[in-house]
C-alpha cells in the first residue's frame, strides 16, 4: 500500500486546500474570514506533510532513500522527476510549512495566506509529478 496511500491523501488534502482557500476568497471581507484563513494554512501545513511523504514514497519505489522533507525534495529533483523551478517552489513550501507551525500572529497568518494562493500551483505540479510513471 505505502505510497499509493499518501498519494491518495495528498491528492485529497490538495483537493480539500484548494477548496477551502476558494472559499476563504469568497468571504474575504466578511466576519468568516479568520476563521477560514486558519483552515487554509492548517490545510496547507497537512498538504505540506503528504507531499513531501509521498515523494519519499515515489523515491523509495525507484530505489532513493531520503529522510528528511527538504532531502526528499531535492533527491526529486536530482533523480529526474522535477525541474529545478518547481523543486525551489516545493523547498519555499517547506519552509513556509515550517514557519506556520513556528509563529502564528494576524499578520502571518495573512501573509501565508497570500503565499498559499502563489504556491497552489506548484503543489498540483507535485502531485502530477508524484503520480507519473516514468522519469521526465
Amino acid at each position: 500500500m505505502g505510497g499509493n496511500r499518501r498519494r491518495g491523501e495528498f491528492r485529497e488534502t490538495l483537493k480539500r486546500l484548494k477548496e477551502a482557500y476558494s472559499l476563504a476568497l469568497f468571504h474575504r471581507e466578511d466576519e468568516l474570514f479568520p476563521f477560514l484563513r486558519d483552515s487554509v494554512i492548517q490545510r496547507f501545513e497537512i498538504a505540506v506533510e503528504l507531499m513531501w511523504k509521498a515523494v519519499r514514497e515515489r523515491l523509495i519505489e525507484e530505489g532513493i532513500e531520503c529522510r528528511s522533507p527538504k532531502g526528499c525534495v531535492r533527491a526529486f529533483f536530482e533523480g529526474g522527476f522535477v525541474d529545478g523551478e518547481t523543486a525551489g517552489k516545493l523547498l519555499k513550501l517547506i519552509d513556509l510549512r515550517n514557519l506556520t507551525s513556528r509563529t502564528y500572529n494576524q499578520e502571518v497568518a495573512q501573509e501565508l495566506f497570500e503565499e498559499v494562493g502563489r504556491f497552489l500551483k506548484a503543489l498540483e505540479q507535485a502531485e502530477e509529478l508524484i503520480n507519473k510513471s516514468s522519469q521526465l
